[in-house]
């Protein structure tokens, strides 16, 4: 009885282990892309990957160059 519960706080504990790594790392590139060249080619690529962008509602919150 005492296994199954060691197994199951093990696979949680590797769970939130793997997200937490996924996250770190999207974030991590994020961070450093933010603003250069290469940030600005991945998120061309992105748009022409989805081929459609959404109007902003709020042009406030627009960055202006």
């Amino acid at each position: 009885m005492n296994a199954r519960k060691f197994q199951k706080s093990e696979r949680s504990r590797r769970r939130k282990a793997m997200a937490f790594t996924i996250i770190f790392h999207i974030l991590l590139f994020g961070g450093l892309t933010f603003g250069t060249q290469l940030g600005d080619k991945i998120v061309d690529t992105v748009k022409t990957w989805f081929q459609e962008e959404e109007p902003v509602k709020n042009a406030a919150l627009v960055k202006r160059k």
